[in-house]
């Protein structure tokens, strides 16, 4: 059962991305963006569910009005350097019925220079000086961008 869950959400994963890009339009980003967005909901369709976030290490921190629930992995904050396949943070959307759904992932670090993923430099993060995120909202839609900070659609209940 647990096999077919993941070959459901990655299938997902699929439909979505093409779905998406087909939205956004083939060049939005450049291909090497579109690629590497594509590669992030990919590795992270798994975490819809957010019980599977939490089996591998995300904890829940807070939330944050206009970006939703956040779920941090402090192993990964600790890594140097950022993979675009394991976020350092999940962002959860908390819907009406109080299940968690996820929105976007958020890539914090700390650095002496703003870092940059999918060609975006990194916006100064919550910790003062030397730290830096970027949030990519790649599970919602948001209008003001895929790697704008906030998200006005999204709140905490």
């Amino acid at each position: 059962m647990k096999g077919l869950k993941v070959l459901i959400a990655g299938l997902l994963a699929v439909l979505f991305v093409f779905g998406a890009a087909a939205s956004a339009g083939a060049g939005s980003f450049g291909s090497d963006a579109n690629k590497m967005l594509a590669e992030t909901r990919a590795a992270t369709a798994k975490y819809q569910q957010v019980e599977r976030a939490e089996d591998d290490g995300y904890v829940w921190v807070n939330c944050v009005p206009g970006m939703g629930n956040h779920y941090v992995n402090f192993g990964l904050v600790e890594t140097p350097g950022h993979d675009h396949k394991q976020p350092e943070v999940l962002v959860y959307e908390e819907m009406k019925n109080g299940k968690m759904k996820l929105a976007a992932v958020e890539f914090l670090g700390f650095a002496e220079e703003a870092p940059e993923l999918y060609g975006q430099t990194f916006d100064d993060g919550p910790f003062g000086p030397g730290s830096y995120a970027l949030h990519v909202w790649a599970w919602k839609h948001n209008k003001d961008g895929m790697f704008a900070e906030y998200n006005s659609a999204v709140s905490c209940q």
